[in-house]
């Protein structure tokens, strides 16, 4: 009899445990019975997670910081986002997370927006998991000092949808460099952006090999682009490279063929303070027309090579030209500034004569 009882109380406590956890979300709706965004305080922390979203009749869009305020009082700040909180969600094209207010650092649990069947725009105050995602910028170099650096798949775009099949993803690997990780995009993601008041890089492969959105917004306070950001995001078709961007890293846009008009596919932000371009960083690109920033000091080797150039504006400031910079960019014609530095073969197989 006791040994029944005892079963008896485990089962008990298990549904009641299971109950819950489903009362508490992470299947992006939270409490069925609960519309809009649902967050709670965990653990004794100073912050709101948000576990869960209850589908809102003829909303859209959701801008997360707000709509928590507007729910829990003018007080409340987002400071983590939950796996599975918005998953399976069939309302919002639109979701816009924006940075922690105060000492709090924002995280965003793996998956957090994972099977949104309708997503089409998603802005970000970082890509990954925190804003110390962009702890690495290439391989030879890491950040200094930074004592809680990110993860490889910390550092990518697709973390935060996580790697759960679903029907309405497309599954994309993205490289990393020392691997590699398959991660579900909405296929109706078209739209992102990524918005920092606070000083962030884009980390090295964020982006890397994502075949599917077609215009990243660049905005606020972005310091650098790492390595291989954006290399084979072949149907990127529209960005920008904010002022404050400084240095370009390695192999940063290589293989961005859908990359065509400077000045309109891609563009420098007014006021540009970007000193370096680093190795291979547009090599490969179909850009035809290109501009450097004046205050441009550096470009590396072959970081235009085998390209579509066909006219390049060298700055003022230019004291550098790697070898092999415009290898094999057969229509590019130009001038050559007088009195710089020039690598071996960095004009070869070119109309430069």
């Amino acid at each position: 009899m006791k040994r029944v009882l005892k079963l008896l109380i485990i089962c008990l406590t298990c549904a009641a445990c299971a109950l819950g956890l489903f009362a508490c979300g992470g299947n992006g709706r939270g409490n069925t019975d609960e519309k809009g965004v649902i967050c709670k305080k965990m653990n004794g922390d100073d912050f709101y997670t948000v576990i869960g979203y209850g589908e809102e009749d003829g909303v859209s869009s959701l801008d997360l910081s707000a709509a928590a305020k507007a729910k829990y009082g003018a007080e409340t700040v987002v400071g983590r986002i939950r796996t599975g909180a918005f998953d399976g969600n069939n309302s919002l094209k639109e979701i816009i997370v924006g940075e922690a207010e105060g000492d709090v650092e924002l995280t965003i649990d793996a998956g957090a927006f994972k099977n949104m069947r309708k997503l089409e725009k998603i802005t970000l105050p970082f890509v990954g998991a925190t804003a110390k995602s962009d702890a690495y910028l290439n391989q030879t170099a890491p950040a200094v000092g930074d004592e809680k650096k990110a993860t490889d798949k910390e550092r990518s775009f697709g973390y935060v949808f996580g790697e759960d099949e679903s029907d309405n993803a497309a599954g994309i690997s993205f490289n990393y460099g020392s691997g590699s990780a398959t991660f579900y995009i909405p296929v109706t993601l078209n739209e992102i952006t990524i918005k920092s008041q606070t000083a962030i890089n884009i980390p090295m492969y964020a982006f890397c090999g994502l075949t599917q959105v077609s215009i990243i917004n660049l905005q606020g306070n972005i310091a650098a682009i790492g390595e291989a950001a954006f290399k084979n995001a072949t149907q990127l078709s529209k960005i920008n490279i904010p002022a404050t961007v400084g240095v370009i890293y390695e192999s940063a846009f290589e293989g961005a063929t859908a990359l065509k008009i400077f000045g309109t596919d891609f563009k420098f932000d007014d006021g540009s303070a970007l000193t370096e371009i680093k190795d291979k960083a547009f090599k490969g690109t179909k850009l035809t027309d290109f501009v450097l920033p004046a205050s441009v000091t550096v470009i590396g080797e072959e970081s235009f090579a085998n390209s579509s150039l066909t006219a390049f504006t060298f700055s003022s400031a230019l004291t550098k030209i790697g070898a092999y910079a415009f290898y094999g960019s057969k229509n590019l014609s130009t001038t050559v500034p007088i009195g710089i530095t020039v690598g071996v073969n960095a004009f070869a197989e070119t109309a430069v004569v």
